[in-house]
């Protein structure tokens, strides 16, 4: 009888400890999955403002221009943008717009003999609140 007793309180604490370690596994798990979802995040962010940092500088291309905009309006056009980037136009020769509510602009409107100044916008240093850029300025020099 007290060997079946003993017996008893062994598979208990096996049993227990099962609970135990399955538990920490658990908790491992979700807090593993959080971690990679910040990491797909940012990941995303950065794919999404690379292509559009590259045409960032004090002396750019009026053709170079061009290209930014023709990627702004790719994006602007598409069924679900993260956002949706606006251009900050100043000096002579703004860009201008060809549907001011979709944020769709005029490709010719930067001149290719032309060059300029391509910043991230003012309202929020050009980024969302995710960190997509979502505001572009562009003065010509």
């Amino acid at each position: 009888m007290e060997n079946a007793s003993k017996a008893l309180i062994i598979a208990g604490a096996i049993l227990l400890s099962i609970l135990l370690i399955s538990l920490g596994m658990m908790v491992y798990t979700n807090a593993k999955k959080v971690a990679n979802t910040d990491a797909i995040d940012e990941l995303a962010v950065n794919t999404f403002n690379e292509p559009l940092e590259s045409y960032f500088g004090d002396k750019v291309k009026g053709a170079n221009v061009r290209e930014l905009i023709k990627k702004i309006n790719t994006n602007n056009k598409s069924d679900n943008p993260p956002v949706v980037i606006e251009i900050q136009a100043s000096g002579s020769d703004p860009i201008t717009t060809t549907d001011a509510t979709n944020k769709i602009y005029k490709v010719d409107s930067a001149k290719v003999g032309s060059t300029y100044k391509v910043t991230y916008g003012s309202t929020n240093g050009g980024m969302s609140t995710a960190g997509y850029i979502n505001q572009i300025s562009i003065k010509k020099n």
